[in-house]
């Protein structure tokens, strides 16, 4: 029995499911026993947080599905039926998720509704936070998918021991964002960028914050404000403003307060090569981002991140970051300004598989599925 080669459908919605998937599409485009296509579901509307980054990773053929539905229920439903639409055009054999967002979770819901195996990219992380839209959707996709592939043991061990996941459907890949950020920083970009801003290497933090509880409030919106205000006393702040960060500074008139400071630096969204660049230049980071915590932790910088939990854990125990607060993070930056004028260069973290490796040892998983599945076909057609 011989079978066509497999075809694989990566999807990705977000900068950080490109960011995960590009690596994986690029390893899986040289092997023969499959056929890849990288579905693109646009949930940002701007160039850098979306197509620009195709052109920073190296990956040029793409299938766009663009929405045009508003609020999360048109949006899922938008999502579902464009690409189930798909599939029933191009008959995938395994679809590919990455992350936690909403694009990951409908497109699982309508590839399994069509009897097509998912497989989870990133599987296992959880903060125990329920109220968080991003769990939702990761324990949603775990729940239902073929093959599992986490990014620390403490991932795997959260879908086998916590959650009773079958052992043979989960594998400890490592993680795979590394892949992507160990082949874009590049000491000459980090140069040319640092003239471009005026930046002295290890003499600026790297601020970026778009989670809703920090940005839809004016109170927090304010808080972060005059934080950056506080920083920019004692050090200069660079501040690459995410789309829906910057439409809320510009609406409570933020934007003109941090304009007129000369230490802070208010840019638009940045493409990822640069932010990654900067971010590996900076002395620190602040933050409220799920990835910009494990980059840093890779890359040795210490990381503030503005939130109560994080699904990230290794990069607390193992790692540079820590979780505050916008009201009791003042005396941390101190200690931490502190100890960085007497340490400059940072020191990088090693965790076990943040290699830039990882993406061999996804598409040898999935070739190791694709291969059992071939022989429980065989049984079944022996069996009839």
């Amino acid at each position: 029995m011989t079978r066509r080669p497999c075809i694989i459908h990566l999807v990705a919605g977000t900068r950080p499911n490109i960011i995960k998937i590009a690596p994986l599409h690029k390893v899986l485009s040289q092997q023969d026993w499959c056929t890849v296509r990288l579905i693109f579901i646009q949930q940002h509307n701007s160039p850098s947080m979306t197509t620009e980054i195709f052109e920073d990773l190296g990956v040029l053929d793409i299938v766009p599905l663009d929405l045009d539905a508003s609020g999360y229920g048109p949006r899922i439903g938008e999502i579902m039926a464009r690409y189930e639409g798909l599939c029933m055009q191009e008959h995938p054999d395994m679809v590919v998720v990455s992350g936690d967002v909403d694009a990951s979770m409908a497109t699982t819901l309508a590839a399994k509704r069509l009897g097509i195996p998912v497989v989870h990219l990133e599987a296992g992380l959880r903060s125990g936070d329920m109220l968080m839209p991003e769990e939702i959707n990761r324990v949603v996709i775990d729940s239902i998918s073929d093959l599992m592939l986490s990014p620390s043991e403490e991932a795997m061990n959260n879908l086998i021991f916590g959650e009773g996941k079958p052992p043979e459907k989960v594998e400890f890949v490592g993680n795979i964002m590394i892949d992507s950020l160990s082949s874009t920083v590049k000491p000459d970009l980090q140069a040319t960028l640092l003239s471009q801003y005026k930046l002295t290497a290890r003499s600026f933090a790297v601020a970026t914050f778009h989670r809703p509880s920090n940005v839809d409030s004016k109170k927090s919106m304010e808080a972060i404000c005059e934080l950056l205000l506080w920083l920019a006393q004692r050090i200069a702040v660079l501040f690459p403003a995410h789309p829906r960060t910057l439409k809320q500074l510009e609406r409570w008139k933020f934007d003109a307060v941090l304009r007129e400071n000369k230490n802070i630096c208010l840019v638009p969204a940045l493409r990822y090569a640069e932010f990654v660049n900067l971010v590996a230049a900076s002395a620190l980071v602040l933050t409220d981002s799920g990835g910009i915590q494990e980059e840093t932790t890779w890359l040795g910088i210490p990381c503030f991140t503005f939130r109560d939990t994080t699904e990230r854990p290794v990069t607390i125990r193992d790692g540079t970051n820590y979780l505050v607060n916008l009201y009791d993070v003042r005396s941390r930056l101190d200690v931490c300004l502190n100890h960085l004028a007497s340490n400059a260069e940072p020191r990088r973290t090693r965790i076990p598989l943040w290699d830039g490796q990882t993406a061999f040892r996804c598409a040898a998983a999935l070739n190791r599925w694709w291969t059992a599945d071939l022989a429980r076909s065989r049984r079944r057609l022996d069996q009839a």
